[in-house]
């Protein structure tokens, strides 16, 4: 069972190859980027970062069409981590059964799927047409009665260890953190094997 974003695809990368464009479009200069990275990595809520751009920068929008924008070049944007479309083939033509297991909404999550990815996965999970959010357990084992498996029998891969990591625990199954680098955290659940990257993930398991 795998994530998507940041994950397989490159979701964080391609909100700063947004902002970074916006500013420049916009003439916000070097400040303005940096303002933008900044509330997106506030711990606040969209509205309230989105309002803030709005009134320093006299952009003209509401915060929805601003959202809107943001958002639909934030998907335009989000593009396969290299090396990916070739790792989970490999594992399908070993005969792994792969499910994607994501947070969001399908109309959102599908445009990402582009490029050969969709076609990979036996099932798809989405948490927003499900109605439970990872790390609940009843989509992990929603995906993996859709593709066929037990989820004590899985492996979870993905990047976020509080979603992935401790979902994959709360059903029995075992889990890759794909860590970009990262210190695992402090927490009651570990994961069983720690790697840079999915492709790393996907050719752990075809080794198996």
């Amino acid at each position: 069972m795998f994530d998507l974003d940041d994950t397989l695809v490159d979701h964080t990368g391609a909100i700063d190859r947004v902002f970074i464009a916006l500013a420049e479009e916009r003439s916000w200069g070097a400040e303005g980027l940096a303002f933008l990275r900044a509330e997106q990595a506030r711990p606040v809520d969209n509205i309230e970062s989105l309002n803030l751009i709005i009134e320093k920068y006299g952009t003209g929008e509401t915060p929805d069409q601003l959202a809107d924008l943001l958002n639909d070049r934030v998907l335009d944007a989000s593009i396969m981590f290299d090396g990916v479309l070739t790792a989970l083939a490999r594992l399908r033509d070993a005969g792994w059964a792969l499910a994607l297991v994501t947070n969001g909404y399908e109309v959102s999550q599908r445009r990402k799927l582009r490029d050969g990815l969709l076609e990979l996965f036996d099932t798809l999970c989405f948490s927003g047409t499900q109605g439970v959010w990872k790390p609940d357990p009843r989509i992990f084992v929603a995906a993996a009665a859709n593709a066929g498996f037990p989820p004590e029998s899985a492996w979870v891969v993905g990047d976020s260890w509080g979603n992935d990591v401790a979902g994959a625990a709360a059903v029995g199954a075992r889990s890759i953190w794909v860590s970009h680098g990262r210190t695992p955290p402090t927490s009651p659940f570990a994961a069983d094997v720690i790697v840079p990257t999915a492709v790393d993930a996907c050719d752990y398991l075809w080794s198996l």
